[in-house]
């Protein structure tokens, strides 16, 4: 996917493998499941946002280091990533399967 234009899922689970340059919000509402498939830094949304009951499966490193993400339902790391800002996981959790989830300036989950 490319554009200024954001990708919001509404239910069911997509797949999203390549590299995906969209700059607009990634939104993963409640009962949806999106999975990166594409390499590392494959997705380009500077915001992400996963909302309560929805699912984010990065198997490969996925996020952009410039994302700020949200975390309200779960997130599953199956690569080490990285991330600007993180929110959320309030209600939400973060499933790290031994990787390492870098946020801003060195600041980490292991």
């Amino acid at each position: 996917m490319s554009g200024t234009g954001g990708l919001t899922l509404t239910g069911g689970t997509e797949t999203l493998s390549g590299t995906n340059t969209y700059t607009g919000a990634t939104n993963v509402n409640t009962g949806a499941t999106l999975n990166l498939n594409g390499g590392s830094d494959s997705l380009a949304s500077q915001i992400v946002t996963i909302a309560s009951g929805a699912t984010l499966n990065d198997t490969d490193g996925g996020l952009s280091s410039a994302t700020n993400l949200t975390v309200d339902g779960t997130l599953t790391l199956g690569a080490d990533d990285a991330v600007s800002q993180f929110n959320g996981a309030n209600t939400g959790s973060v499933a790290l399967n031994n990787r390492i989830l870098t946020i801003g300036n060195g600041g980490n989950f292991a």
